[in-house]
């Protein structure tokens, strides 16, 4: 799966069922783990701050219709599946304060390789399980960039 497909994907969520539209956010509380928590010593030591890794950018914003404080708890909440992924250096979940049902997920990849080998991993597809069941997003708000990253 390429970017253009990515993007294409992202769009088709936004007018499916409750359950396919669920795949656009993550949830289930749980601490870091040990792995997780070497991950982010490795990087840290790497590059001297977490951000320093980073030279691919993925971007998702999508504007929920419903259940945004319930969405937001989910990513609050969220059980951090993607700390253990190759090449993943952060990530940020953003809600303009102007516009408090659209959220941006921003995640910083060591290069675009290692997004795509974790946007098409199993442990992907679980970090979704936990989005609340009557999810809908406004139609037409979905959308997916990507970036270099210049600096920090």
């Amino acid at each position: 799966m390429d970017l253009h497909d990515t993007a294409a994907s992202a769009r088709d969520i936004e007018n499916t069922t409750d359950s396919n539209s669920r795949l656009q956010l993550s949830a289930a509380s749980s601490s870091l783990s040990q792995s997780e928590r070497a991950c982010d010593q490795r990087h840290i030591r790497a590059a001297g701050t977490r951000w320093g890794a980073a030279e691919f950018v993925a971007l998702s914003r999508f504007t929920i219709a419903h259940l945004t404080d319930e969405v937001k708890q989910a990513f609050q909440q969220r059980p951090h599946f993607v700390e253990n992924a190759t090449g993943f250096v952060r990530m940020e979940v953003l809600s303009p304060c102007d516009a408090p049902d659209e959220i941006w997920l921003i995640t910083y990849w060591e290069n675009e390789a290692s997004y795509q080998t974790w946007h098409r991993s199993h442990l992907y597809q679980e970090s979704h399980r936990g989005i609340p069941k009557g999810l809908r997003l406004v139609p037409n708000s979905v959308s997916m960039r990507f970036f270099n990253h210049v600096a920090s």
